[in-house]
């Protein structure tokens, strides 16, 4: 049966990696919301402890219309099945590590390009409306001008920024030969609860909160000079769906999601010594990261203008939400 355009609600919602950080913050919003919602992870990264989240903050009849599958992203038995049952998909799954990606390009192709791949064709066979592929803005390379616009020259330097690329390029081919909108959404340093802070290629601000709070040394790779635009898990999960839901289809878009400033990992140290008093903070030097860019800013007027999202978390507010995460999980 051909589905109709037109996102609302009431549409089914299929979220791949919806154990992991981002994607477990989602799917509890949709439920809240009152939309169905079909959530695949293989639990390779997402964790079930982050679906025992989800049903406690939900009420039994939100969580009632939360149907979760265990599976592969690469499979194509699992695409068709699960696909021929959604309107809406949003797909998070895949590998995300710079310096990872450097130690195995292989498997990262894999999973977050053949991946990507499997669920964009699965999505046109089954006739879904709209598919939001979570990029990167690792995708913008280097010496690019600052703050970033979407038109801006893509140089990925690392072979997980390459993977998000690609994906760019197949939702761009694809929205030119079928019905399918694609929606590219280039999340910044997206942080907050739930975030795990262990590996060595933890994002920093839960790593360096988990290592405060547990009395280690907080290891500052680099100079600390670096800066990055911080957006909040919160903000990101407003984008998401203000992206899905928007009026009309375009074919393929691109946005960037973050908060719109800058700050160094030096200001976030400070910021971190302030709010958690009571602890003494250490720190270690050590050398910067093969891949990684000096400093990230984005230009967010468009996904401003085109969808109404606007960043409500301030980066104080942010951390004190991701402190009280490792205390009282949400």
């Amino acid at each position: 049966m051909n589905k109709t355009k037109g996102n609302q609600l009431s549409d089914r919602w299929v979220i791949t990696g919806c154990a992991g950080f981002i994607g477990s913050h989602l799917t509890e919003f949709l439920l809240k919301e009152g939309a169905e919602v079909i959530g695949i992870d293989d639990l390779s990264g997402g964790l079930r402890s982050n679906l025992n989240l989800i049903k406690s903050a939900t009420s039994s009849s939100q969580f009632a219309r939360f149907n979760f599958v265990e599976g592969d992203v690469r499979s194509a038995e699992l695409a068709s099945s699960v696909l021929r049952r959604g309107d809406i998909v949003v797909h998070l799954a895949g590998l995300v590590s710079v310096p990872g990606s450097f130690d195995d390009p292989l498997r990262f192709h894999d999973v977050n390009t053949n991946g990507t791949l499997n669920f964009m064709n699965a999505s046109i066979r089954s006739e879904c409306k709209r598919f939001v592929f979570a990029s990167t803005s690792a995708v913008y390379g280097a010496g690019q001008n600052r703050p970033v616009q979407e038109l801006d020259k893509v140089e990925p330097l690392s072979p997980y920024a390459l993977t998000k690329s690609i994906g760019e390029q197949y939702a761009y081919l694809f929205s030119k030969s079928t019905s399918l909108d694609f929606v590219s959404l280039r999340f910044f340093n997206v942080y907050g609860s739930r975030q795990s802070p262990e590996g060595a290629y933890a994002s920093v601000i839960p790593k360096w909160i988990s290592a405060i709070l547990s009395g280690h040394e907080v290891v500052v790779n680099g100079d600390g000079e670096q800066s990055r635009d911080f957006v909040h898990v919160f903000d990101v999960v407003n984008a998401i769906f203000q992206s899905a839901v928007k009026d009309g289809g375009s074919g393929f878009e691109v946005f960037n999601v973050a908060s719109g400033e800058s700050v160094t990992l030096s200001h976030i140290l400070k910021l971190l010594q302030r709010l958690l008093p009571d602890h003494d903070v250490k720190t270690k030097a050590a050398a910067g990261r093969m891949g990684e860019i000096k400093m990230s800013l984005a230009d967010i007027s468009k996904i401003v203008e085109e969808t109404g999202f606007s960043p409500a978390m301030t980066l104080e507010q942010g951390i004190l939400e991701t402190v009280e995460g490792f205390s009282s999980p949400r």
